[in-house]
């Protein structure tokens, strides 16, 4: 049996979007270590905001297990804590948490390791 879902993806300037309306699921990946502390903590808030009851969020970070890497460096504001993640998640129902590391090849044959943490968190109704 097959579901029919609207999904819309929208790509946006976190430091000044504003949510609207609330959403089932918000997905953020890979992005919030490049934000300044204050910045990234208010949009988390927002998120978590306008997620509707009984809704989702699913959120993937790097932490600071491993540094930035020297070419990551001059973007990465703030590398969460380990723990911080699922800790802005405690009240919600935490249905997934990794913490991992793992090894990646950029453009220019360049590796190094990153530290990341995933949460997919169910609002509480």
């Amino acid at each position: 049996m097959l579901n029919k879902i609207d999904i819309k993806f929208e790509s946006i300037d976190i430091a000044t979007y504003r949510f609207i309306k609330s959403f089932d699921i918000i997905l953020s990946h890979g992005v919030l270590h490049l934000l300044e502390k204050e910045i990234r903590d208010r949009f988390l808030e927002d998120m978590k905001l306008h997620t509707s009851d009984g809704g989702y969020n699913a959120v993937g970070v790097f932490t600071n297990r491993v540094p930035a890497t020297p070419d990551n460096a001059p973007f990465t504001k703030s590398l969460f804590d380990v723990g911080e993640l699922p800790e802005i998640y405690s009240d919600w129902d935490i249905v997934l948490h990794a913490e991992y590391i793992f090894e990646d090849t950029h453009p220019g044959d360049i590796h190094h390791r990153h530290a990341y943490e995933r949460v997919i968190a169910k609002k509480i109704i």
